[in-house]
């Protein structure tokens, strides 16, 4: 059934041709209702189409640049030999246990094109992985090679993380839909292990977190929480010679007492060696 403005839940920014309908020309030949946000009943998805014609973009080449800063992982999809580009979607499958997702965006002139209302986006993540979909209104096509997209992950485990460019869909302005299963496991650093914390996760937190840390080398190790006054609140680790390696220490929000702390910021240090490094954690009740 089409969506009209007389409709419970129609929201305007998904009529992309602007005939006044949320219908299937060519909305919802983009889109599926695979998503849901509020009480619209269409958010963005391109279509899978059964359609046994090759789209425009049947020979364009997907490829992907990682760069690691720290904790956190970019993931740049783009995509060479574009033509007529309607819009697209990408899925990157990813190691939920050792990563989690901050953000995904579109890049280039497609973010342009939605900064000019030409288009919009939605981003998605599940156990099928993380994915954005962009949709292009008619005067938006976009052809040649192409930064699409951009996924920032963070390291929340302490083993090597796994993610791969799964898919990449890209649909054309004849409302074809061309699907690249790339499968691709994409290179990230497991290499020459750096002594450093991790930012702790979940946080903010309640009532416990998990603080991750590498040693370089066989050290003696202080692991130990402040308030925000300066004051000791808990060691979780004091003076412990300690192999190099990945480790994960939990805290329960409690003191060395055991009385369960108040909400507030929290710093926890890293002293191994000579080094030391410190960051900040949120403690909500």
């Amino acid at each position: 059934m089409d969506d009209t403005p007389d409709s419970t839940g129609f929201e305007y920014r998904y009529d992309l041709n602007g005939d006044g309908l949320i219908d299937d020309d060519p909305d919802l030949a983009i889109f599926t209702s695979d998503y849901s946000i509020g009480n619209c009943a269409y958010i963005p998805k391109i279509a899978i189409l059964s359609s046994t014609f090759a789209g425009q973009n049947q020979d364009a080449v997907p490829s992907t640049t990682v760069t690691e800063r720290g904790d956190l992982i970019d993931v740049s999809v783009s995509v060479n030999s574009l033509s007529n580009l309607a819009g697209f979607e990408a899925v990157i499958r990813y190691d939920r246990a050792v990563l989690t997702l901050v953000s995904a965006e579109p890049r280039g002139q497609m973010h342009s094109a939605i900064r000019q209302g030409k288009g919009l986006y939605i981003v998605k993540d599940n156990d099928e992985g993380a994915r954005i979909a962009v949709a292009l209104k008619n005067e938006g096509f976009l052809g040649q090679s192409q930064e699409l997209a951009i996924f920032t992950f963070q390291r929340i485990g302490t083993s090597k993380p796994y993610i791969e460019l799964s898919e990449l869909q890209l649909a054309d302005g004849d409302r074809l839909v061309d699907r690249h299963r790339v499968n691709k496991e994409l290179d990230l650093n497991g290499g020459t292990l750096t002594t450093g914390l991790r930012q702790n996760w979940p946080n903010p937190f309640n009532p416990t977190t998990s603080i991750s840390f590498s040693i370089g080398e066989r050290s003696e190790v202080s692991l130990v929480i402040y308030n925000a006054l300066g004051q000791e609140v808990r060691h979780l680790i004091f003076s412990k010679q300690i192999d190099p390696g990945e480790y994960k220490v939990i805290w329960d929000g409690k003191s060395d007492t055991g009385t369960p702390v108040s909400s507030g910021v929290y710093i926890y240090q890293l002293i191994a060696g000579t080094t030391r490094d410190a960051r900040r954690m949120l403690f909500l009740k």
